[in-house]
C-alpha cells in the first residue's frame, strides 16, 4: 500500500464485506488479495451542519472588530505565517471530525467578535 485510498463504500452479502463494483480498481491499486484490512464506519455529518458552520463564520467575519479586520486583511513587515488548511468537505472529514473542528473554530471566532458560540449559533440560524 503507497497512499492512503479514499474510503471504499461496501455492501454487507451476509457473509462478507464486498466492494461496489465501481470501487474495484481502486482496491486493486491499495490493496493486496489474500490481506487484511480493518473495516470502519465512517459517520456521516449532516447537510444542515455543514451548512450551519459555514453561516456562522460567515457571520463572524462579517462582525471582526476593526482592529482584527485590518489584521487578517494582509500580511505586515517581515514576518509570514503560513497555515495549512484541513479539508472540511463532506467527503474529507467525518462527523466526529468536523464537529470537533467546528466547536474549536466557533469558539475562537465568537471571543473574537465578543461574543458567545451559543450566540454565533443563534445568529447563523436566523441568517440562514
Amino acid at each position: 500500500m503507497t497512499a492512503t485510498p479514499p474510503p471504499i463504500v461496501c455492501e454487507w452479502n451476509g457473509e462478507s464485506f464486498v466492494p461496489l463494483k465501481r470501487f474495484g480498481p481502486l482496491c486493486d491499486r491499495h490493496y493486496v488479495v489474500g490481506e487484511t484490512y480493518p473495516l470502519v464506519v465512517q459517520e456521516q455529518r449532516s447537510r444542515a451542519s455543514h451548512n450551519h458552520y459555514f453561516a456562522a463564520l460567515h457571520e463572524a467575519w462579517a462582525n471582526l472588530p476593526e482592529v482584527l479586520a485590518e489584521r487578517f486583511a494582509t500580511v505586515r513587515e517581515a514576518v509570514v505565517t503560513v497555515y495549512t488548511a484541513k479539508s472540511q468537505s463532506l467527503r474529507a472529514m467525518g462527523k466526529a471530525d468536523f464537529q470537533a473542528s467546528k466547536d474549536a473554530v466557533l469558539g475562537i471566532v465568537s471571543e473574537m467578535v465578543g461574543t458567545t458560540p451559543a450566540e454565533l449559533r443563534r445568529e447563523a440560524g436566523r441568517a440562514a
